[in-house]
């Protein structure tokens, strides 16, 4: 019942407008929190094995939740009951975190290295990205929303089942690295990895590791050119941004985990993008160019910038009170409320430190640096192919969200944070010596 849990999770937010409306993430936290007491019930039999695990995790996350607790209890929050409603929301999602970690299957055959409820997992995003990415272009034909997906957005163009076409944008920028990270650990030729033991196994498992079939190859294939093309037709300046710097990462972490001589995987990770950019070019680049452009004109958001920097110097170590920037700002809104009333400060790690202060952005950013560190080890040490293809794709989604996060509102959208979670989770567990 788990896995299936956790796919309702991935599920329901992604579909009901990017969690949007009030009632759905107390619908994914009652979920989450009933998942994650199954999971230890699961492995009550271990003892306190089962959570030395995740210590390195554990405890920056324990310490945030302290320092939230802290402004509630002793009056640094100005509004306690918004500082709660996100601290339910931060705990519920690092209650799918370690229910993926601690979960265990109780069949023996899937106690392999990469269980297939993780599959089910990461092909349910790739999934849910695809949907998007074809229901947003038949609205675009239709030059209006379908029926039943009237959902409306601030350009007055729907997008996908989000509201807005920069939340559309975001969530497809992490499903297109994780997709080409499945990709490539099911469809390439992972006998090249550095430091592999598994070189050249024989049998039918280790013949479709290495090449699989040409029809779910060009499948899967074509579904990540979709995304990437849905994904530019946003017109998110933010996308146009990430995306680039996020292939970059991509072959930056496959040259750390893979031969550059590993022309299967090279030939899959050029082909797509090939694939992705003559099929642009086919549809009509023009759009995409005159938005492009406007990334060179004054931005308003400079204006908050600078007011989030004034926040932070004058409440430095413990903030004004998780999701507390709509109390603070308009005291030090430099732009006027009649024109720009930002209610986000299109910045998660400046709205983090003011919100926060030094001490919750230091158990945040120990919190993240834990995971890549994994990562990157086990990329560097190598093993089992299908595991490090996940890893690989994993850890570039991870690396888009906290891109596009530095210039735009990405973790406060629900959707993009339990989506975020669950990918951590899976780089957390397959980069895990005891998994």
């Amino acid at each position: 019942m788990i896995p299936v849990g956790l796919v309702f999770i991935i599920i329901l937010p992604v579909l009901i407008f990017g969690a949007t409306p009030s009632w759905v993430m107390p619908v994914v936290e009652a979920v989450a929190f009933a998942l994650c007491l199954a999971a230890v019930i699961g492995r009550r039999g271990e003892g306190p094995a089962v959570f030395r695990e995740g210590a390195p995790v554990a405890v920056p996350a324990l310490f945030f939740v302290l320092v939230v607790l802290v402004q509630v209890g002793f009056g640094f929050s100005i509004n306690v009951y918004d500082s709660v409603v996100l601290l339910l929301q931060v705990l519920a999602c690092l209650g799918i975190f370690f229910t993926i970690l601690w979960y265990r299957p109780r069949d023996a055959a899937d106690r392999r290295r990469v269980p297939r409820f993780v599959y089910a997992l990461l092909w349910t995003v790739f999934g849910l990205a695809l949907v998007n990415s074809v229901l947003f272009f038949f609205q675009k034909a239709a030059g209006t929303a379908l029926q039943g997906f009237d959902i409306g957005s601030v350009r007055g163009a729907v997008a996908g089942t989000f509201r807005s076409p920069n939340s559309f944008s975001q969530f497809l920028e992490m499903a297109v690295p994780l997709a080409m990270g499945l990709l490539v650990a099911r469809y390439g030729d992972t006998s090249q990895l550095a430091g592999s033991t598994l070189l050249r196994e024989k049998g039918h498992r280790s013949k479709h590791r290495r090449g699989g079939t040409t029809s779910k190859t060009l499948l899967t294939g074509f579904g990540i050119v979709i995304i990437i093309c849905a994904l530019l037709f946003s017109l998110c300046r933010g996308g146009f941004v990430t995306l680039p710097i996020t292939m970059l990462m991509l072959l930056m972490f496959m040259g750390v985990a893979y031969r550059l001589r590993d022309r299967r995987t090279l030939m899959l990770y050029g082909g797509v993008l090939g694939a992705a950019f003559l099929y642009v070019l086919w549809l009509g680049i023009g759009p995409i160019i005159d938005e492009a452009l406007t990334l060179f004109k004054p931005q308003l958001r400079e204006f908050t910038y600078g007011d989030a920097i004034r926040v932070i110097g004058d409440f430095p170590l413990l903030g004004v009170g998780l999701n507390n920037w709509p109390h603070i700002i308009l005291q030090y809104d430099s732009i006027g409320s009649q024109t720009w009333i930002p209610r986000i400060a299109y910045n998660d790690t400046l709205q983090i430190i003011s919100e926060t202060g030094f001490a919750g952005f230091a158990c945040a950013a120990a919190f993240v640096g834990v995971l890549y560190l994994r990562a990157i080890r086990a990329l560097r040490r190598g093993g089992d192919g299908e595991r490090q293809g996940i890893i690989l794709g994993g850890i570039t989604a991870m690396t888009a969200a906290l891109i596009h996060a530095q210039f735009d509102y990405f973790f406060y959208l629900p959707a993009n944070a339990v989506v975020f979670a669950v990918i951590a989770g899976v780089v957390y567990r397959l980069s895990s010596d005891s998994n």
